[in-house]
């Protein structure tokens, strides 16, 4: 629902960064685990789904 209200109003690019940050880097904070998940970077535990 975010996206697409935000989509209709023209930030479709910046309401996707948002979704992003909400479904990763927010969620490792939340649980103290950014150290080891919600980023892609070398040493951490990773799941990645793509879907087009």
């Amino acid at each position: 629902m975010l996206y697409t209200t935000a989509a209709r109003r023209g930030n479709k690019n910046r309401v996707m960064e948002e979704v992003l940050r909400c479904a990763t880097i927010n969620n490792a904070k939340i649980l103290r685990r950014e150290d080891k998940i919600g980023t892609i970077d070398k040493g951490k535990i990773a799941d990645m789904v793509v879907f087009t």
